[in-house]
């Protein structure tokens, strides 16, 4: 700090090392309360700048000399997170935004310098693109005098490659400076310096970072307004706004790294905010930029739109830039492909600069920010029709499209024929360009909406998974959905019409030969058509080779790999340019030195340069892309060398696009079924052939489509390991994404592919597809297994690849099928012939507690616990073996039902004691007390199973001694004092289903009963469990009080909420209650058979047990009050704050009658055989809890009249057998 001289390098690698890390910017603030100016609240929390960073901010005043160290300095702190990273408004973008409006300053001597605000910013950006226009001419000049003073000729500084931003902006310096329109032959191109060019990518830079985090900085950036004088300075003649200005900057001759973040600039100026999505259409009080970005994008021509419009045989003036060979067409060896589709002419705009100056780099920052700029645009107004009408004659977007999807993508995957493939520097390169492209492809069917599968497209497959997939109901716009369906029409233009209109006389498009011309499809329908097409089009190749390249998601690393071995290979040859092209310039540079062909400070300059190549620059933050339906996700950079990170998004965006075809296939087929359609693209991408024309006749593609399982299936048929789609596909849903922001979204989207096929084909042909040449399904069976065991998200609205998985196999585990032909075994591994299976990630799943009762999990571990039991029920001989062992069903009674130890509190009693006691006011924790209710239902109800099946001993050779074996499962059930049956029922939460803030809120409310009939749905759930059960659809509901207030919705909404929580509480309730009836029934019945076949020793099932067992069971069916005047009879001591209170509800009350039914059938059998005697105290106080429960049931639950017959009949059985009067 107290070097002034190395202030340029303080200030450099603290940048890089925000940019790179931007946690590390918080270093830079510090958090402070500051009362509201507004008095709705006390304080309020905020950044504010740390003593360090007034200080670097005062010494900077003091030297402008390199202001883009300073400036960049301001974009890494942008980078920063807020206090609550919900709230953009305390994050550094905001806190950086609200300096530069003047609202606060850095330091309190502030007024010892110019401010630096945005309107200096934005002017000095225009100083800079009137600097380097062919004809800025004597335009009045910014004010801002310390901004532009570093456009002037300074000193070259060393600091520039801390940046990526110098001259060259690369190691091939002659090759980067080669940017449209000018050359560097031109006279009249007027190049920047080193600090120029670093200064104008800070300023960029600054722009982009700030309105990519705070919505209120895009606004207030774009509302700018500069005034632009006459010649003579004296009037002002109009305003120009920030838009146009920074548009600008794409006419002068830039570098292709300041043309990339200038277009990254443009599309996060143009991310939507909270106000846009209010906007109507109507509205045109308030600019739409976007619309306005699309129309200068259209006036500048950066894409050679007339010369490569499909069909054209007007000659245009091509010229070839006298500096460069037609060598990249024409290589060495004439049977050798060139290694370019076009000459390299100026001419030809972005396609020039991205096979003849990007190319040379390897990497293609132009184009990647042009491409993110589409799908900004794409994203926030869609494709608008009309582009280009005022000169051309098929308007629209569909250009800009086919750039991306006919030219960029085939060149990026090496599928373009007659060419080389496409070079890159980096894998990281490479990755990178393919996710802008498919970006576009993404956001185009992302605004395509049907309106005949709007209510139907989620419901077929898994697509819920995905975030982002569909567009709201809300922001559906009846025109695109209109122009949509114009699609499947086939509507010409006349030539007569198009000379009435204002187009030019002279068309580039020939029409001699026709008097009408066809309109361009919508980019969407394009896609569309190329991804069902039934041959394989070249979109469809291209996502293809995406997902196969390196072997899929197996693959991935080996990306990480190539980047960290260049970082060695780097790192070891240190000033030593590591490549054969830098040792040769060196070489040559030195001989030239030697000759004293070149002076000493042309020598240092050139070696300068040439070591510099080396150092690896850090490249200002890349944002991602709108995929993601929270629009904070936006906001976050991602370094451009993470090539893993690059990878990644590639898979997913590829599988994204298939899951868009997937749920609009059916409408777009449908359309599309009866009509003779055909494409006529409005470019054709291909270069000229000797001169002639002959690669401008008119391109026509007939439209023939296919379901997207059917062309997947094809691609499966192809017996190539490295290439088989659909299994690579599957592999996904077990890969664990290192470097998105939620590692299941790559299983999330290939499981909505898989549960797709498996829902179109037969089960047969779905595993064959599926396993490709693993015909045993051990493939399978892993990758499910992985998928199972991904770590989960902890959003609790957020769905899982666990839930997806469970279900896919409940779906199809009852069939009647052997495991070849039965996918949901396969993926158990039933055979047991691997060990990565299903079933052993189920079996490692609950075997955790925590996943268990975690309320973000506990809704998977009931999934897990019904998949044992669904197992269970196909019977011993198609039960796998672990399922079979005693010792895992005596594991499991511990763990979750506890053990006859009266100290230790089992799973069951704390779930049972939070569920009483639930408020309600908690729905997490309420839906996780219900799920872990379900789940020890099914585990008590598979426990009945693995008892019946021991007794009939159906196992074969699994089981060496199942008689043992049942002994001691019966011994844990039945033992006394406090058998865990007993200790089951006593927990059983029965009689709390509506708590006290349920009824309340029932109560508060009585909607509509046409209402409620109309939106009652069955509650979701397996149907042996569910069925009997129906909530309340909230949407359904909803419209039909749409006309009322909004008082008087909340309060519907908020009663059928109580209804659907009570709802799901009885159904917890009533399932595990029923599961107890079914195990006591049982274990009894077994008990029963073991010892009439003298199998049982020790009889564990003998009056007094079943006395106790049934006494505890009427305990629980009455009320409190009548206990209490039971106490003469000598009852146990109960904690009657376990009973049911009165309000047990008919379906729980119903499965414990039948089991007390069922218990005094065996005790009164027992009684008439004679084989054992029963105390009359016994007698009496069985009878009176009988009458007891009859009594609490005819006062509690008139409508449950079945339950009071069975207790009748149960209580008429005691008395005949005891001969009770």
């Amino acid at each position: 700090m107290d070097r002034p001289d190395c202030l340029e390098d303080i200030f450099a690698l603290v940048s890089c090392v925000c940019s790179t890390y931007p946690e590390g910017s918080k270093a830079f603030w510090k958090i402070i309360e500051q009362d509201d100016l507004d008095g709705k609240i006390d304080t309020i929390i905020r950044l504010a700048p740390s003593k360090f960073l007034e200080r670097l901010d005062l010494i900077h005043t003091e030297s402008d000399s390199l202001l883009f160290v300073y400036l960049s300095f301001l974009a890494s702190l942008a980078l920063s997170d807020g206090i609550d990273d919900t709230d953009e408004a305390t994050n550094g973008a905001s806190t950086i935004h609200s300096f530069l409006c003047g609202e606060r300053t850095i330091n309190p001597h502030s007024d010892r310098h110019v401010p630096c605000n945005w309107i200096n910013i934005i002017s000095a950006v225009r100083s800079y693109a009137e600097h380097l226009s062919l004809d800025g001419g004597d335009r009045n000049k910014s004010s801002t005098e310390g901004l532009r003073s570093s456009a002037s000729n300074v000193a070259e500084s060393s600091t520039s490659y801390y940046y990526g931003v110098s001259n060259t902006g690369s190691s091939n310096a002659e090759s980067t400076s080669q940017g449209r329109p000018s050359t560097p032959n031109d006279p009249q191109s007027k190049d920047l310096d080193e600090v120029g060019t670093n200064t104008l990518m800070a300023l960029l830079c600054l722009i982009s970072n700030v309105a990519a985090r705070s919505s209120e900085a895009r606004e207030h950036i774009l509302g700018i307004q500069l005034p632009v004088s006459n010649k003579d300075a004296s009037t002002e003649s109009y305003r120009e706004g920030s838009l146009e200005i920074i548009f600008s900057l794409l006419t002068t001759p830039i570098s292709t790294e300041i043309q990339g973040m200038t277009f990254m600039a443009i599309a996060n100026l143009l991310q939507p905010t909270a106000a846009d999505h209010s906007l109507s259409s109507e509205d045109s009080t308030k600019p739409h930029y976007s619309k306005r970005a699309w129309e200068l994008l259209e006036m500048i021509q950066l894409l050679p739109i007339k010369l490569l419009e499909n069909g054209s045989l007007n000659p245009e003036t091509v010229t070839v830039s006298s500096f460069s060979s037609l060598g990249r067409n024409q290589a060495s060896n004439p049977n050798e492909l060139p290694l370019s589709v076009f000459p390299p002419s100026p001419d030809y705009g972005l396609i020039y600069q991205f096979e003849h100056v990007e190319a040379d780099i390897g990497s293609y920052s132009s184009t990647e920010g042009f491409m993110y700029l589409l799908t900004t645009l794409i994203r926030t107004v869609g494709c608008p029709s009309d582009l280009g009408s005022q000169w051309r004659l098929r308007t629209g977007c569909s250009p800009y499209v086919e750039f991306v999807t006919k030219f960029v993508l085939p060149r990026a995957t090496g599928l373009m024929k007659h060419v080389k493939p496409l070079p890159f520097a980096t894998v990281a390169d490479e990755y990178r360009l393919i996710n802008r492209a498919l970006e576009v492809v993404d956001a185009i069917l992302f605004k395509l909406q049907y309106k005949t599968f709007l209510n139907t497209a989620e419901k077929d497959v898994g697509v819920s998974l995905i975030p982002g997939i569909l567009r709201d109901l809300e922001s559906l716009d009846e025109n695109e959905m209109n122009e949509a369906v114009r699609d499947f029409k086939n509507i010409y233009v006349s030539n007569q019409d198009s000379a009435s209109t204002t187009m030019p006389q002279t068309q580039s498009l020939d029409t001699t030969n026709a008097n009408r011309i066809p309109l361009p499809k919508t980019p969407a329908f394009c896609i569309m058509s190329q991804l069902l097409s039934f041959n394989k089009s070249q979109l469809f190749s291209a996502i293809h080779v995406i997902l196969c390249r390196h072997g899929g998601s197996h693959g991935v690393h080996i990306c990480g790999e190539k980047m960290f071995s260049r970082s060695i290979a780097t790192a070891l040859f240190r000033e030593t340019p590591p490549n054969i092209a830098s040792s040769k310039s060196g070489a040559d540079c030195s001989s030239q030195r030697k000759r004293n062909q070149i002076d000493a400070h042309s020598y240092e300059a050139t070696l300068t340069s040439l070591q510099q190549s080396i150092i690896e620059p850090v490249h200002p933050m890349l944002l991602l892309s709108c995929t993601e339906s929270n629009s904070k996700d936006i906001s976050h950079g991602e370094s451009p060398s993470d090539a893993v990170l690059w990878r990644e998004r590639s898979i997913l965006l590829a599988l994204r696009i298939f899951s868009s075809v997937i749920v609009r296939e059916e409408a777009f087929t449908q359309l599309a079924q009866h009509a003779n359609l055909s494409i006529m693209p409005t470019l054709s991408f291909k270069g000229p052939m000797n001169g002639s024309f002959a690669h401008r006749l008119l391109e026509e593609e007939k439209v023939y489509v296919a379901k997207l399982s059917n062309i997947l299936s094809k691609a499966a048929t192809v017996r190539n390991q490295h290439n088989e789609l659909l299994p690579l596909i599957t592999d996904c849903i077990g890969y664990n994404a290192s470097s998105l922001r939620d590692c299941q979204d790559i299983a999330k989207t290939s499981f909505c592919l898989v549960s797709y096929i498996t829902q179109t084909f037969p089960q047969s042909q779905t595993i064959r597809y599926l396993c490709g040449d693993d015909t045993d399904g051990s493939r399978l069976a892993n990758t499910f297994s992985r998928g199972l065991l991904l770590p989960t998200s902890e959003r609790r609205h957020s769905l899982s690849v666990q839930h997806a998985i469970l279900d896919l196999v409940l779906s199809n585990i009852g069939m009647d099928s052997s495991s070849q032909s039965n996918l949901s075994m396969m993926i158990l591994g039933s055979d047991g012939t691997s060990k990565r299976t299903v079933l052993n990630a189920i079996l490692a799943l609950i075997a955790d507690v925590n996943f268990v009762v975690n309320p973000v999990t506990s809704s998977s571990a009931t999934k897990c616990f019904e998949v044992l039991y669904r197992l269970m029920q196909r019977g011993a001989k198609q039960t796998p073996a672990i399922l079979l062992s005693p010792e895992f069903w005596y594991n499991q009674v511990i763990r979750y039902l506890g053990t006859q130890s009266s100290t230790t509190l089992s799973i069951l009693h704390d779930v049972s004691s939070d569920f009483v006691s639930d408020r309600g006011e908690d729905s997490n924790w309420s839906n996780r007390n219900n799920n872990v209710l379900h789940s020890i239902s099914w585990l008590m109800k598979g426990l009945a199973l693995e008892l019946y099946a021991l007794s009939a001993d159906g196992r074969g050779s699994k089981m060496v001694n199942p008689a043992q074996s049942l002994v001691a499962l019966l011994g844990m059930l039945f033992s006394q004092p406090e058998s865990i049956l007993q200790t089951v029922l006593l927990n059983l939460p029965l009689g709390q289903s509506k708590s006290e803030f349920l009824q309340h809120s029932l109560n508060s409310l009585s909607p509509i009963q046409d209402a409620l009939k109309g939106a009652s749905i069955p509650l979701q759930g397996p149907s042996d469990v569910c069925s009997r059960f129906e909530i309340i659809d909230m949407s359904t509901l909803s419209n039909y009080f749409a006309a009322d207030s909004k008082d008087a919705k909340e309060a519907t909404v908020g009663w059928a909420n109580a209804w659907n929580s009570f709802v799901s509480r009885s159904c917890a309730c009533y399932h595990i209650s029923h599961a107890w009836s079914d195990l006591c029934r049982t274990a009894i019945i077994v008990s029963q058979v073991m010892e009439s076949n003298s199998m049982m020793r020790r009889p564990y099932a003998h009056t007094r047990v079943i006395t106790e067992t049934l006494c505890a069971l009427l305990l629980r069916l009455n009320e409190p009050d009548y206990l209490v005047g039971l106490s003469q009879y000598g009852l146990p001591q109960i904690n009657l704050a376990l009973a049911s209170g009165g309000n047990i509800e008919p379906q729980s009350a119903l499965p414990l009658s039948i089991a007390a039914l069922s218990l005094t059938d065996f005790l009164c059998r027992d009684l008439l055989n004679e084989e054992t005697c029963l105390a009359d105290e016994d007698v009496t106080r069985v009878c009176a809890l009988l009458e007891g429960s009859i009594s609490s049931c005819r006062h509690n639950l008139a409508a449950s009249e079945e339950c009071i017959n069975i207790l009748k009949c149960t209580l008429t059985k005691m008395h005949a057998v005891c001969g009770v009067e």
